[in-house]
């Protein structure tokens, strides 16, 4: 099975261009939502992030409090490293066991949903990086996640340059909201990954 990467930073829209390319028999895995269930009551992930940033990043039920946890982790670059070495290896593992699942389906080709597609070992054999204008992924970020523009900023300020995403990847899509331009730029990406004639 042919498995590829997506990736950029918050906001870019990389769900958006990956769900475009569902209809070239991909299956679009979304790490964010991956870690939505490690992050469950429970879970060694949850257990392990407990333990290490305390019991108040826990809600009731004792699933993990994201608000909470990303309150701690990006306002401190150390800490935001401490929460990725925890869970890159939860992640990596649900999104291996997703893999083989996928295979025995005869599944063509699994994209792999990251902004930490790099770091956690995840790319496979082909990066695609989704990149839009800042202010546009102040807004997204702002209108997806219920967040004020200061938190907003907080959380790209702590997140790798846009050069880095584009500079280590094999192509690059803009998202600027021109749909057209988007659709065409994926069709001509998974061409040339022989997903499509």
């Amino acid at each position: 099975m042919f498995r590829f990467g997506i990736t950029g930073r918050s906001g870019a829209g990389k769900s958006t261009v990956a769900r475009l390319f569902e209809p070239y028999g991909v299956v679009h895995v979304d790490a964010d939502k991956v870690a939505h269930r490690i992050y469950e009551p429970g879970t060694p992930c949850a257990a392990e992030l407990a333990a290490h940033f305390g019991e108040q990043i826990l809600n009731e039920d004792g699933s993990i409090n994201r608000k909470i946890l990303g309150g701690i982790v990006f306002s401190d670059a150390q800490k935001l490293a401490e929460l990725s070495r925890i869970t890159h290896r939860y992640v990596r593992l649900a999104i291996e066991e997703i893999e083989r699942e996928e295979q025995a389906k005869g599944t063509k080709a699994l994209l792999v949903d990251a902004i930490a597609l790099l770091e956690s070992g995840l790319e496979g054999e082909a990066v695609i990086a989704v990149a839009a204008p800042y202010d546009l992924l102040l807004h997204r970020i702002m209108e997806r996640d219920g967040l004020e523009e200061q938190q907003a900023r907080q959380r790209l300020n702590a997140q790798k340059e846009e050069s880095y995403f584009l500079s280590n990847a094999d192509y690059v899509v803009i998202n600027d909201s021109d749909q057209e331009a988007l659709q065409k730029r994926v069709h001509e990406i998974a061409r040339e990954l022989a997903l499509c004639e």
